[in-house]
């Protein structure tokens, strides 16, 4: 398995370090990991799945879900 760390990771989905951080914070963002006391990656494959999860036909689909 591969990870990525968070900016990269943020990278790889095409949004912005600080919005992954604050997504981790929330609780709404893709799954991660922490090696050790504070390192913190992201398995690729939770990346992908993340993102592939985020389709909606409509805004207020979205503001549904």
């Amino acid at each position: 398995m591969s990870y990525l760390r968070t900016p990269d990771a943020a990278k790889h989905i095409s949004v912005g370090k600080s919005t992954l951080e604050r997504w981790r914070t929330e609780g709404t963002g893709p799954k991660f990991r922490v090696l050790g006391k504070k390192i913190v990656v992201y398995a690729i494959s939770d990346l992908d799945e993340w993102a592939s999860q985020q389709v909606f036909a409509s805004a207020a689909e979205r503001a549904a879900a």
